[in-house]
């Protein structure tokens, strides 16, 4: 997982949409005054736009979560942060599939706020199945899963300028990757297990609930580390640096498996000054 950049969220194509998607919100708005009742109905057009416009550019086509290289625009979600339907916490620590939806009317004033929407591969946000040791494992993914340290808004207030800063005293345990420092919170070990770094309840909490520890994502960090390693080799029998890729927490342990199997060549084979 890596902090995404959202300097690029800005020109007039962007407030073009913003505007687009304040109309959208309000004709949300109108609704749950009108009907007393969450809205269930949403444009998916406006996100579609923001994914193909901007989303994909600022992620990478990787997933916010996973890291993982995306190809098709179908395998992409517009993931909400924060749901937009119902909310779902789960009753166990270290369990993700013991979930209840708690008494929320989801975060459906939030389903068109760009801070709100992400990319997200559909097996980090969606129910999937992993092989394990030729076991197989069900995982629900994020869906509705949201849990929170603060107190929960449960409706907005009336001025949209200041729905950011009101949900901030929520504190929630999952990471933002627009906000977050991933690599504050998550590492990997020798074989490109994440763990939460100094136990960092917020790193356990995103491994947990987005399954990033799944066995096909280690098997590709492992490839990923010797293939660095590789071309590290190359650079360094060619007279060349080594280089660092530091970008979030992957490319830290990245960069780290790098530097400390040079150094032990340099131990084993040391060069003449």
């Amino acid at each position: 997982m890596i902090q995404i950049k959202t300097q690029k969220l800005a020109g007039r194509r962007f407030e073009a949409w913003k505007e687009r998607a304040a109309k959208a919100r309000q004709k949300l708005l109108d609704e749950w005054k009108a009907t007393g009742q969450p809205p269930t109905e949403f444009n998916p057009q406006i996100w579609r736009t923001l994914k193909e416009e901007f989303l994909l550019e600022i992620h990478t086509s990787k997933c916010a979560y996973c890291e993982g290289k995306i190809v098709g625009l179908a395998d992409l979600h517009v993931e909400h942060y924060r749901p937009k339907g119902m909310v779902t916490v789960r009753t166990d620590e270290l369990d993700q599939k013991t979930r209840q939806i708690i008494n929320h009317p989801g975060y459906f004033w939030l389903a068109y706020e760009w801070y709100n929407l992400i990319l997200s591969c559909p097996y980090c946000n969606t129910s999937h199945a992993t092989e394990n040791q030729k076991k197989r494992i069900k995982h629900p993914g994020k869906l509705n899963e949201f849990r929170i340290t603060g107190q929960r808004v449960n409706q907005p207030c009336k001025d949209p300028e200041k729905w950011f800063e009101e949900l901030q005293d929520e504190d929630p345990l999952l990471l933002h990757p627009y906000f977050d420092k991933p690599e504050e919170h998550i590492a990997f070990d020798d074989n490109g297990v994440p763990y939460p770094k100094k136990g960092s309840q917020k790193g356990r909490e995103t491994i947990i609930v987005c399954n990033l520890e799944r066995e096909e994502l280690n098997q590709a960090r492992r490839r990923a580390r010797d293939c660095n390693l590789h071309q590290a080799l190359n650079n360094l029998f060619e007279g060349r640096e080594i280089g660092d890729t530091l970008d979030g927490a992957f490319s830290l342990w990245l960069t780290q498996c790098v530097k400390s199997y040079v150094q032990k060549m340099n131990e084993t084979f040391p060069t003449d000054e």
